[in-house]
């Protein structure tokens, strides 16, 4: 119940600051807060409910159309191809699910979905913190996670939540040996998130520190993991001949692989490049990732951390680097390594403290309709 209890705590602070902001929205709307008369989007989801609406911008649209109407795609969009299909299929095939059980309700269906899951990763999570270190660390580790400047979308209509959830899981199951699980768990994340590719090595160290490189019957089910993905490039293929297709999709974003670490280095070299926001919270998760590194983490939940760290930074570029920071959970861990310290544990809370000051501040300009820092 405490989770549960501080989760909600901050939840309500939010939705102050969504209040407050809702009076201050910019008065020109992005094409996020009207429908395209070209394309016929609809980017509102709940433009006149204030209460569910400021949980559902941007990219929330696209979950909702998929789970209401399924995937599209048109090669004749202007003034590029564009359609549905970045976003990866477990989130929207739930909200198609509960939504129905709903009357149709898929908004409230994907809200409840984020809320749900993102509690059972913190349960999950503070788990790991009893067994990494003790209660007080499992509860800063845990406050950490929900405090996390971009921890807005654990309650938005997005899938980092289920995301959370599904790969904390795996990796806690295949530490206890339940290979079957963890594997499925896997294939789940794969659906879900391009990024549960990082869980699929990580799961395989974690095998061979237990058995070595001896074989057993239960590694049959590594085939299992990565179906998730498979499963939806054959998809892709069936319908439209391209399996990659969502890759096609984030090009338009400017997304494009790249040597992470150049992109890491680029605002260095560029006049104001580290000014930007999303920098500054870039290199200070480096810091954390560099943290957990340091501290007795299991080394294979160090490398989880490092290739979530540089995943997204392959993508040459730094937008929506925030959603994929947030899921990943070692840097809390981390954070909750300073929990086991009496000197360093107001060092801990005052991070969190200041987490939760940030994310109000991103709620502010979420609500508004500035662009995301």
């Amino acid at each position: 119940m405490g989770i549960i209890s501080l989760f909600a705590a901050t939840r309500l602070v939010l939705i102050m600051a969504g209040m407050i902001a809702w009076n201050f929205q910019i008065p020109v709307a992005p094409t996020w807060r009207k429908t395209d008369h070209k394309t016929g989007i609809h980017y509102a989801l709940a433009i006149d409910q204030p209460f569910l609406d400021m949980w559902t911008r941007w990219d929330s649209w696209e979950y909702d159309e998929i789970a209401r109407v399924g995937y599209w795609y048109d090669y004749q969009h202007k003034p590029s191809p564009y359609g549905t299909v970045a976003c990866f299929p477990l989130y929207p095939m739930l909200i198609r699910g509960v939504g129905f059980l709903l009357g149709g309700r898929t908004v409230i269906a994907g809200l409840l979905i984020a809320n749900l899951a993102a509690v059972a990763g913190f349960i999950l999570l503070f788990q790991w913190g009893l067994w990494w270190g003790d209660r007080r660390s499992a509860w800063l580790t845990v406050a950490a996670a929900i405090s996390f400047p971009a921890g807005l979308f654990w309650s938005a209509l997005y899938p980092q939540a289920l995301f959370m959830a599904l790969s904390v899981g795996a990796l806690a199951q295949m530490f206890d040996r339940r290979v079957a699980v963890a594997c499925l768990l896997t294939a789940l994340a794969t659906a879900t998130r391009l990024e549960a590719v990082a869980l699929l090595p990580v799961l395989l160290l974690i095998r061979l520190s237990q058995s070595g490189w001896r074989p057993r019957r239960a590694d049959l089910w590594f085939l299992v993991a990565p179906l998730g993905l498979l499963g939806y490039m054959a998809y892709l293929y069936q319908r439209w001949g391209d399996p990659v297709l969502f890759l096609k999709v984030h090009t338009l974003f400017g997304r494009g692989l790249t040597n992470p670490l150049w992109t890491l280095v680029l605002p260095l070299t560029m006049e104001g490049g580290v000014s930007h926001m999303v920098v500054i919270g870039t290199y200070f998760v480096l810091g954390l990732v560099i943290l957990a590194t340091c501290l007795r983490l299991p080394r294979p939940i160090v490398v989880y951390c490092w290739l979530l760290f540089l995943i997204p930074l392959a993508s040459g570029i730094y937008v929506s680097i925030y959603r994929v920071h947030l899921v990943n959970f070692p840097i809390y861990l981390a954070i909750g390594g300073l929990g086991l310290s009496g000197r360093l544990r107001i060092l801990g809370w005052g991070l969190v403290a200041s987490f939760m000051a940030l994310q109000c501040y991103m709620m502010y300009l979420w609500v508004t309709g500035y662009n995301m820092p």
